[in-house]
């Protein structure tokens, strides 16, 4: 029997009936369906997340479940993602920072508390290292040169930032990290992946991210998206970053569990809705 229902009659299967007034915020009437209502809202009310509320109760309703229900079943999908860190990432262009937005902005609206990262930078060393990176007068960098300043800005923000907040639950959010370096500096620009991920244990350790979001779109949808004063990264031509498309994939196909890839070519709204869907099916 369900938590804070003792004091309902059964009177068949999956049906209820209150003999007493419910102490707990919703009603766990069924219809017999032999599914929860938890994932009869889900089914009902989850399939865009921008369903509007008279919608939502409607649906509620056929299915003979309390309204209240939706806000007990979003909260108990979005508190999962406390003290989870999960990177978004993806090409230049593929509108991964819209996302990172949106989803901070979603989470704090349902009470959780969430830290934002971005890469490189995030701590003053960092900002320091991220000019450095971006600068387009620095054209001379090497490979090997540019590859370590992402590592060393990489491991002050783990120590400075991410570590402290993950050790008080809260969710952390990087705008890129190591998936990054092995997509622009491994398949890009040439370096081995054993090479960026022995640089990467040692500035890593072992707090690695949970969940790498990969937001996945074609060179020329991602090339209209770009400012057209374009950083140092950003000027590197289509072949170049064509090759990052592929490395991202790649490593969502190596490492399936640790990856999701979201089609990021239609509307911000879309993939918003798709970010979400995705998201609760994997973070339970």
């Amino acid at each position: 029997m369900a938590r804070g229902v003792e004091n309902d009659t059964i009177i068949g299967a999956g049906q209820r009936r209150r003999t007493a007034e419910p102490s707990h915020r919703y009603s766990l009437q069924n219809s017999g369906t032999g599914v929860s209502p938890v994932r009869q809202f889900a089914a009902a009310a989850l399939p865009s997340a921008t369903n509007n509320a008279a919608g939502t109760i409607a649906r509620l309703k056929r299915l003979g479940l309390s309204p209240n229900l939706c806000h007990h079943a979003r909260m108990k999908w979005i508190n999962n993602l406390a003290g989870r860190f999960i990177v978004f990432d993806g090409p230049d262009g593929s509108g991964k920072s819209t996302q990172f937005a949106r989803l901070a902005a979603h989470a704090r609206q349902q009470g959780l508390k969430v830290c934002e990262v971005r890469e490189p930078g995030g701590t003053s060393i960092g900002e320091q290292i991220r000019e450095i990176l971006l600068n387009p007068a620095n054209a001379e960098m090497s490979l090997r040169c540019e590859m370590m300043l992402y590592m060393a800005s990489r491991a002050q923000l783990l120590e400075e930032t991410i570590r402290p907040a993950l050790e008080r639950r809260e969710l952390v959010l990087a705008d890129r990290f190591i998936s990054s370096t092995l997509a622009y500096q491994g398949t890009a620009g040439g370096m081995t992946p054993e090479e960026i991920l022995a640089v990467g244990r040692v500035a890593i350790g072992s707090l690695w991210p949970d969940l790498t979001v990969i937001f996945d779109v074609d060179e020329k949808t991602a090339a209209g998206r770009l400012n057209p004063l374009l950083d140092r990264m950003e000027r590197k031509g289509a072949d170049f970053h064509h090759r990052v498309r592929q490395g991202f994939l790649a490593q969502a196909q190596t490492q399936p569990d640790k990856h999701l890839v979201i089609d990021a070519s239609p509307d911000a709204d879309a993939v918003f809705n798709t970010l979400l869907h995705k998201l609760q099916g994997t973070l339970r």
